[in-house]
């Protein structure tokens, strides 16, 4: 009788252990890259609000560019945040999980100070 690693149900339960994991890293990077896309676009609607409300953006050059381009500048630089990000991710496959938690952790920081700011 064949052990349980070696036969025919032990090696389909491996690949089946196997392939769940990919799914379940896969479904994790799907995650974090929607909270990345959440948190830009609550970030420019939450300056925008704040801004309409007569706040002022905190980073200096934001807010020349914003100044300059109106709030259509601030969503400009978090697009090509997000394509670098995207392009890291590419170029480095192995650190796919940790590029959109890098980008999203900040992201999600400013938008809680944008909200208890102007709330």
């Amino acid at each position: 009788m064949a052990s349980r690693e070696t036969s025919h149900g032990g090696r389909l339960q491996a690949v089946a252990t196997r392939w769940v994991a990919a799914v379940d890293r896969i479904a994790l990077e799907r995650h974090l890259w929607s909270v990345v896309v959440l948190a830009l676009v609550a970030d420019v609607h939450t300056t925008a609000i704040g801004l309409e409300q007569g706040l002022t953006e905190g980073n200096p050059l934001m807010r020349w560019a914003i100044g300059v381009g109106g709030i259509g500048a601030l969503a400009l630089t978090k697009g090509s945040a997000l394509a670098v990000g995207v392009a890291v991710r590419r170029r480095w496959p192995r650190y796919n999980r940790v590029v959109p938690l890098a980008m999203a952790i900040p992201w999600v920081a400013v938008v809680v100070a944008n909200v208890l700011t102007i709330a």
